[in-house]
């Protein structure tokens, strides 16, 4: 925006050379942890900018040397978690965000990465965990409404849409409609009717299952008012 072109052009800097000003940043960086090895945020925010040009092993090594100074430095943490994710470690992924989120309780944001390495390792029970504390973390706790952005609210939506149906596959009906009843909830609309079907009818499946007979009846009914010749 105008006032970062303001700030920048204060150093005779211009956004458009975003590239340039990240070498200058490392460049300056480096100068510092040679002057001073233990300082841990010049060493992550080294990290940062090697992550920026693409050299993971160098941004590694960076976040590395701040845990070695303080274990307990949660961007460090944090920031290597979002590396393992880029590269598919998902349990090295899984241990980073973990210990992020040890060092720091209230990074509300690590849960909602967390749920998502728990997801792609298959661990659904530690994936739902995660993404239920996050909204609640992140509104509930604060007595917030409901106001994700729409990224966010189209990954909730998936997240839970596709946590509930393989829940339904593995016969546990009552996580499996949490889920599905969480994915509604998040109020997504861009969702094909061919996915808005299969969302209801897994939805009644698992009430049948719970022996909820009549909220089942419910649901088909809720699916009858906008289709009636299904």
């Amino acid at each position: 925006d105008s006032i970062v072109q303001q700030q920048l052009a204060q150093y005779g800097l211009d956004e458009k050379e975003k590239m340039n000003i990240v070498d200058l940043g490392i460049r300056v960086l480096q100068t510092d942890v040679f002057l001073n090895p233990i300082y841990k945020w010049a060493h992550n925010n080294l990290g940062v900018l090697y992550d920026k040009r693409a050299a993971w092993t160098h941004s590694e090594r960076s976040y590395d040397r701040v845990l070695e100074i303080d274990y307990e430095q949660v961007y460090a943490h944090y920031n290597q978690g979002l590396g393992y994710m880029r590269e598919h470690q998902w349990d090295k992924a899984r241990k980073s965000l973990e210990m992020a989120l040890v060092a720091d309780p209230n990074k509300t944001e690590v849960l909602q990465y967390l749920g998502h390495t728990y997801y792609n390792m298959g661990d659904l029970d530690h994936a739902k965990q995660a993404y239920d504390h996050f909204t609640y973390k992140t509104w509930d706790e604060k007595g917030l409404p409901w106001n994700p952005d729409p990224q966010t609210q189209e990954n909730l939506f998936k997240v839970y849409y596709n946590m509930g149906l393989q829940l339904s596959q593995e016969n546990r009906p009552q996580k499996a409609l949490d889920a599905l009843i969480r994915a509604v909830s998040t109020g997504y609309q861009q969702i094909t009717p061919q996915e808005n079907r299969l969302l209801y009818e897994q939805i009644a499946s698992n009430l049948i299952r719970l022996n909820r007979t009549a909220d089942a009846i419910e649901v088909y009914r809720e699916m009858l008012a906008k289709d009636d010749m299904d």
